[in-house]
């Protein structure tokens, strides 16, 4: 069973309803009912990965997770693309302390429940930087690869079977682990979102895979 989600608010879906990591939520609880004890995988690109981050970092069920060309923080990604924005910008940051840190992945990278995750970025990519790709898989104790010559959602493109082999690796190396061995840091703790959250992390060795 695989499904692939369609974020309301984007394309011809309808319109959103707070932030997306609750859709990604559901997505992943209509996901398990249809698979039963089979193991689950979560593949999230660019604003798909971003908001799932929030989720794994405060659910379990989900044994590995393969995030592509994912940015650190949603309005830091959005300067770079959007500088029109900056005043809007500015005002949720110091308006909303609170969301904005919610927003912050390196918060929750560190305290992702599954038992493997890696993490892909183009050398090219304007809005995701190398730099902070490698950051949240050290922090998320992951994988990384850096594609050269690659922008934004162009990774899989120009590797596409080294992509595809480090997600399938992931997920197998999650299913070999066990949730229950996944590495739970005594002070990681996710940011909260209004709903219970609880630490976790990733026992997938952080490592620099060569381009």
């Amino acid at each position: 069973d695989v499904l692939t989600i369609d974020l309301p608010g984007l394309g011809d879906s309808g319109p959103a309803a707070g932030f997306f990591d609750r859709d990604i939520d559901d997505a992943l609880a209509y996901l398990r009912q249809r698979t039963g004890e089979l193991p689950l995988h979560l593949w999230g690109i660019s604003a798909g990965g971003y908001w799932a981050h929030p989720v794994l970092s405060r659910a379990n069920g989900i044994g590995g997770a393969m995030f592509e060309d994912v940015s650190c923080h949603l309005f830091e990604w959005s300067l770079r693309m959007l500088p029109w924005g900056r005043p809007f910008f500015a005002f949720f940051k110091y308006c909303l302390p609170a969301w904005y840190r919610f927003l912050d992945l390196r918060a929750h990278a560190p305290a992702l429940q599954v038992a493997a995750v890696s993490y892909v970025s183009g050398q090219l990519d304007p809005g995701v930087l190398p730099e902070e790709t490698r950051h949240l898989a050290e922090l998320a104790n992951a994988s990384c690869l850096i594609v050269d010559d690659a922008d934004h959602l162009e990774s899989i493109k120009r590797q596409t079977a080294k992509v595809i082999e480090l997600a399938l690796a992931t997920f197998a190396r999650a299913e070999a682990l066990g949730l229950d061995q996944a590495a739970v840091p005594p002070d990681s703790k996710p940011v909260g979102s209004g709903s219970p959250s609880s630490g976790g992390g990733s026992s997938a060795p952080w490592q620099q895979l060569p381009d």
